[in-house]
Protein backbone atom coordinates (compact mmCIF):
# COMPACT_ATOMS: atom_id res chain seq x y z
CA UNK A 1 0.00 0.00 0.00
CA UNK A 2 1.67 3.53 -0.84
CA UNK A 3 1.33 5.88 1.47
CA UNK A 4 2.10 9.71 1.31
CA UNK A 5 4.62 11.10 4.03
CA UNK A 6 6.92 14.20 4.64
CA UNK A 7 10.61 13.99 2.85
CA UNK A 8 12.97 15.43 4.94
CA UNK A 9 16.07 16.38 2.48
CA UNK A 10 19.32 16.42 4.28
CA UNK A 11 22.13 17.49 2.47
CA UNK A 12 26.02 16.35 3.13
CA UNK A 13 28.09 19.20 2.01
CA UNK A 14 31.80 18.34 3.11
CA UNK A 15 35.42 18.28 1.89
CA UNK A 16 36.82 14.84 0.75
CA UNK A 17 38.13 14.11 4.06
CA UNK A 18 35.65 13.10 6.04
CA UNK A 19 34.38 9.42 4.10
CA UNK A 20 34.12 8.17 7.23
CA UNK A 21 31.88 10.16 8.74
CA UNK A 22 29.33 10.39 5.53
CA UNK A 23 28.98 6.69 6.00
CA UNK A 24 28.21 7.12 9.61
CA UNK A 25 25.46 9.62 8.46
CA UNK A 26 23.91 7.59 6.65
CA UNK A 27 23.77 4.49 9.16
CA UNK A 28 22.13 7.15 11.34
CA UNK A 29 19.46 8.18 8.94
CA UNK A 30 18.62 4.58 7.96
CA UNK A 31 17.95 3.98 11.80
CA UNK A 32 16.06 6.81 12.02
CA UNK A 33 14.25 6.20 8.72
CA UNK A 34 13.69 2.72 10.75
CA UNK A 35 12.54 4.04 14.10
CA UNK A 36 11.13 7.28 14.40
CA UNK A 37 11.09 7.80 10.81
CA UNK A 38 8.62 4.50 10.30
CA UNK A 39 6.41 5.34 13.40
CA UNK A 40 5.67 8.92 12.52
CA UNK A 41 5.84 8.58 8.70
CA UNK A 42 8.59 10.58 7.66
CA UNK A 43 11.60 10.15 5.87
CA UNK A 44 14.83 11.32 5.71
CA UNK A 45 16.62 10.80 2.47
CA UNK A 46 20.36 12.19 2.05
CA UNK A 47 22.05 14.33 -0.66
CA UNK A 48 25.21 15.88 -1.68
CA UNK A 49 26.46 18.85 -2.65
CA UNK A 50 26.78 17.92 -5.98
CA UNK A 51 22.69 17.12 -6.59
CA UNK A 52 20.92 19.67 -4.05
CA UNK A 53 21.24 22.23 -1.54
CA UNK A 54 19.96 22.19 2.14
CA UNK A 55 23.63 21.35 3.74
CA UNK A 56 24.63 19.74 7.10
CA UNK A 57 28.57 19.86 7.12
CA UNK A 58 31.14 18.51 8.27
CA UNK A 59 35.01 19.47 8.40
CA UNK A 60 37.94 17.43 8.70
CA UNK A 61 41.64 18.82 8.30
CA UNK A 62 40.27 21.06 5.14
CA UNK A 63 38.26 23.57 4.27
CA UNK A 64 37.15 22.54 0.88
CA UNK A 65 37.75 24.43 -2.49
CA UNK A 66 37.32 28.32 -3.32
CA UNK A 67 34.47 29.50 -4.88
CA UNK A 68 33.96 32.85 -6.81
CA UNK A 69 32.73 34.57 -3.79
CA UNK A 70 33.45 32.41 -0.51
CA UNK A 71 36.82 30.34 0.58
CA UNK A 72 35.07 27.09 -0.13
CA UNK A 73 31.69 25.57 -1.50
CA UNK A 74 31.27 24.23 1.78
CA UNK A 75 31.02 27.67 3.32
CA UNK A 76 28.98 29.20 0.44
CA UNK A 77 26.57 26.68 1.11
CA UNK A 78 26.24 27.21 4.63
CA UNK A 79 26.23 31.12 4.31
CA UNK A 80 23.51 30.70 1.54
CA UNK A 81 20.80 28.43 3.75
CA UNK A 82 21.72 30.62 6.78
CA UNK A 83 20.33 33.21 4.91
CA UNK A 84 17.42 31.41 3.86
CA UNK A 85 16.50 30.47 7.39
CA UNK A 86 17.11 26.92 6.74
CA UNK A 87 18.31 24.53 9.73
CA UNK A 88 22.34 24.21 9.18
CA UNK A 89 24.26 21.02 11.53
CA UNK A 90 27.90 22.15 11.18
CA UNK A 91 30.80 19.61 13.08
CA UNK A 92 34.13 19.88 13.38
CA UNK A 93 36.50 16.61 13.75
CA UNK A 94 39.05 16.95 16.40
CA UNK A 95 39.63 12.99 15.76
CA UNK A 96 43.76 12.43 15.90
CA UNK A 97 45.41 13.07 12.69
CA UNK A 98 49.49 12.52 11.57
CA UNK A 99 51.62 14.95 11.61
CA UNK A 100 52.36 15.06 7.43
CA UNK A 101 48.47 14.96 6.89
CA UNK A 102 48.51 18.87 8.61
CA UNK A 103 47.74 21.67 6.45
CA UNK A 104 48.82 24.94 7.84
CA UNK A 105 46.68 26.68 5.68
CA UNK A 106 43.79 24.86 5.79
CA UNK A 107 44.25 24.53 9.30
CA UNK A 108 44.62 28.45 9.82
CA UNK A 109 41.06 28.60 7.37
CA UNK A 110 39.07 26.32 9.42
CA UNK A 111 40.35 28.32 12.57
CA UNK A 112 39.21 31.55 11.58
CA UNK A 113 35.67 30.06 10.16
CA UNK A 114 34.98 28.67 14.01
CA UNK A 115 35.82 32.20 15.22
CA UNK A 116 33.54 33.61 12.65
CA UNK A 117 30.61 31.28 13.87
CA UNK A 118 31.41 30.80 17.59
CA UNK A 119 28.90 32.70 18.69
CA UNK A 120 26.01 31.54 16.39
CA UNK A 121 25.98 28.03 17.59
CA UNK A 122 26.01 26.31 14.21
CA UNK A 123 28.41 23.85 15.27
CA UNK A 124 29.87 21.17 17.19
CA UNK A 125 33.62 19.44 17.81
CA UNK A 126 33.82 15.92 18.18
CA UNK A 127 36.75 14.04 19.21
CA UNK A 128 35.76 10.23 17.86
CA UNK A 129 33.27 8.36 15.09
CA UNK A 130 31.27 7.28 18.10
CA UNK A 131 30.93 10.80 19.07
CA UNK A 132 30.25 11.96 15.47
CA UNK A 133 27.68 9.32 16.05
CA UNK A 134 25.89 10.38 19.14
CA UNK A 135 25.95 14.09 18.12
CA UNK A 136 24.29 13.20 14.34
CA UNK A 137 21.40 11.13 16.29
CA UNK A 138 20.85 13.54 18.63
CA UNK A 139 20.68 16.35 16.17
CA UNK A 140 19.02 14.79 14.21
CA UNK A 141 15.84 13.13 15.62
CA UNK A 142 15.19 16.76 17.59
CA UNK A 143 15.33 18.22 14.60
CA UNK A 144 12.56 16.55 13.05
CA UNK A 145 10.57 16.03 16.25
CA UNK A 146 10.45 19.33 16.76
CA UNK A 147 9.72 20.13 13.24
CA UNK A 148 7.21 17.53 13.24
CA UNK A 149 5.71 19.04 16.27
CA UNK A 150 5.86 22.94 15.15
CA UNK A 151 3.88 20.91 11.61
CA UNK A 152 0.80 19.62 14.11
CA UNK A 153 0.23 22.81 16.15
CA UNK A 154 0.71 25.01 13.19
CA UNK A 155 -2.63 26.94 12.50
CA UNK A 156 -3.34 27.84 8.73
CA UNK A 157 -6.29 29.04 6.67
CA UNK A 158 -7.83 25.69 6.85
CA UNK A 159 -7.52 25.06 10.33
CA UNK A 160 -10.40 26.39 12.80
CA UNK A 161 -9.11 27.49 15.86
CA UNK A 162 -11.71 26.34 18.64
CA UNK A 163 -10.69 27.53 21.99
CA UNK A 164 -13.46 25.77 23.82
CA UNK A 165 -10.72 22.54 24.65
CA UNK A 166 -8.40 24.60 26.60
CA UNK A 167 -11.17 26.36 27.93
CA UNK A 168 -12.66 23.16 29.43
CA UNK A 169 -15.65 23.72 27.88
CA UNK A 170 -18.38 21.80 26.24
CA UNK A 171 -18.27 21.30 23.13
Amino acid sequence: MFKKMPVCRLMISCPSDVKTEIEIINRVVDNINDSIGFSMNIFVKTLYWSKNVMPEAIFGNRIGSPTQHYESGTIEEIELMIQKGKQVFVYFSDKPVRKSEIDMEAETKIQAFKEKYKDRGIYVVYASDEEFNDYVSMHLTRYLTTELANEVNRVNEHTRYDDSISQRKEV
